[in-house]
């Protein structure tokens, strides 16, 4: 038997992974340790911009990608 949040929870985990990845970035941007950026990134353009990629990417992922994928592994419709 499985239940709802067996289903809903990695959908979660796979949304809320932007933070520590955007933190990482936001942070290794402003050491300079991102080589072929020059110059400072202002922090509300970096947020804006890796937001808006992050929610599409998610979007695709969780919506259009798992048409072909109906069943899973197994085949099964579950």
């Amino acid at each position: 038997m499985q239940w709802r949040w067996e289903k809903d929870w990695p959908t979660l985990f796979g949304l809320v992974t932007l933070v520590p990845e955007g933190l990482l970035i936001l942070l290794l941007l402003q050491a300079g340790a991102i080589p072929g950026i020059a110059g400072a990134v202002p922090a509300p353009a970096f947020c804006l911009q890796f937001l808006a990629v992050w929610i599409v990417v998610w979007l695709v992922v969780n919506g259009p990608m798992r048409v072909p994928f109906i069943g899973g592994a197994s085949g099964e419709d579950g």
